[in-house]
C-alpha cells in the first residue's frame, strides 16, 4: 500500500510518471491508482491515520474528508 500526500509547502506530491517509477522501484508489476488529493488518506486499525491528508490545510493527520468510497483489506 503507497499513500502520497500533496497540497501542501511540506509535501510536493508525485506525478503519473513520477509514482509509476516508484512502483516499479518497489518491485509492483500492476497497480491501481485512485483518486488523490485531500481525499488520500491511509487509515492502520490500532494507528489511525498514518499519512497527511490536507483538506484542513494544516500539517497533522486530521485533514482526511468524508468519501463515498474505500479500499479495505482485512
Amino acid at each position: 500500500m503507497l499513500v502520497v500526500d500533496g497540497r501542501n509547502a511540506l509535501s510536493q506530491g508525485m506525478n503519473l510518471f513520477e509514482l509509476t517509477k516508484v512502483m516499479r522501484w518497489l518491485g509492483c508489476v500492476s497497480a491501481i491508482n485512485f483518486d488523490g488529493g485531500g481525499s488520500s488518506t491511509l487509515w492502520v486499525k490500532d494507528q489511525g491515520v498514518v499519512n497527511y491528508p490536507t483538506d484542513n490545510r494544516k500539517w497533522d493527520h486530521e485533514g482526511e474528508r468524508k468519501v463515498a468510497n474505500i479500499l479495505y483489506l482485512k
